[in-house]
């Protein structure tokens, strides 16, 4: 059974949400300009369309630009993923906010996709560190992505070590609506 902060919930018939609760938590990432990959083992379970983002923002990175991702597995031995779409925000206060997206806006999004975000300075999600659920849910990172041609929609991750908080829950979750409901 899933527990609402640890894998990908069915809350209605047709609405998904992958990734974690956006509360508060106390951890903030240190590192500028990196593309987080947030737990590759938690990966959407049917096909469906991202409709919204809920996110929960700190003080200490308030009016930080962040893009929310959904990336697809193309050889997950090689942690290398394709980058299928994003939403841009910027965190302009503090607390959980949530994002509708308009029908233009929207991202399609296929069984297997995984949740990850892009900050070009620091990252205005916080996290917390967690025991490790399965081998493989380390969150994958790579850091300053633009010398690394970001305009690149495929790129290969490096996986959190183990003396770096390798398995985290970051304040972000998206909603699904499922193309089965």
């Amino acid at each position: 059974m899933c527990k609402r902060s640890s894998c990908a919930l069915i809350t209605a018939d047709a609405v998904i949400h992958l990734g974690s609760e956006a509360i508060w938590r106390e951890n903030e990432d240190q590192v500028k300009k990196a593309i987080v990959i947030i737990d590759p083992s938690q990966r959407l379970l049917t096909d469906g369309t991202v409709v919204g983002w809920s996110v929960y923002t700190t003080r200490g990175r308030r009016s930080q630009v962040v893009y929310l991702q959904v990336w697809r597995p193309v050889s997950p031995a090689e942690n290398r993923y394709l980058r299928v779409g994003e939403t841009g925000i910027t965190a302009l206060w503090v607390g959980h906010n949530y994002f509708t997206l308009f029908p233009a806006d929207r991202i399609p999004v296929r069984r297997g996709d995984v949740i990850g975000i892009y900050f070009p300075s620091y990252n205005p999600i916080p996290w917390t560190g967690v025991p490790c659920r399965v081998e493989g849910g380390e969150h994958l990172f790579k850091y300053n992505p633009f010398r690394l041609h970001m305009s690149a929609n495929e790129m290969t991750f490096e996986r959190g070590s183990s003396d770096s908080n390798p398995c985290r829950k970051y304040s972000l979750n998206a909603t699904i609506m499922d193309d089965d409901g």
